[in-house]
């Protein structure tokens, strides 16, 4: 077979592999989908794969998990470094009080408690 060819049918072989790895992570079966990936290129690209599937599916955690994966085996791996900025966003966004000037409720809970101290402390020393 001439190496063209062999080209091409391992082209194909990846793409499928990684088209079933992504079928697999929207169905949840999750290792199977690694699996997938890892039979398409080094194991760097298949954590940075899976990682895109998790965050699509708003699992933002898990995908910094993959991804934080996928950076200790290529410190530099653009993809990865990318999906770890846009994922730390997509976590930072939730976690932010909403625009209507609201404290997320554990922020005034401790300023509930830190007030309450205060006052009683205030009332001993009276």
């Amino acid at each position: 077979m001439p190496e063209n060819a062999n080209f091409a049918k391992h082209s194909r072989s990846a793409a499928s592999h990684n088209n079933l790895g992504m079928l697999l992570a929207r169905r949840g079966d999750l290792q199977a989908a690694l699996d997938e990936f890892q039979a398409t290129a080094d194991p760097a690209t298949a954590h940075n794969n899976l990682a895109v599937v998790l965050m699509e599916m708003g699992k933002y955690e898990e995908s910094r998990e993959e991804l934080v994966k996928a950076l200790a085996l290529r410190r530099y791996f653009e993809p990865a470094l990318s999906n770890f900025k846009l994922v730390q966003e997509r976590i930072r966004q939730r976690g932010e009080p909403q625009k209507t000037g609201r404290l997320p409720q554990t922020k005034v809970r401790v300023a509930s408690a830190e007030q309450e101290a205060n006052e009683l402390k205030q009332s001993k020393d009276r």
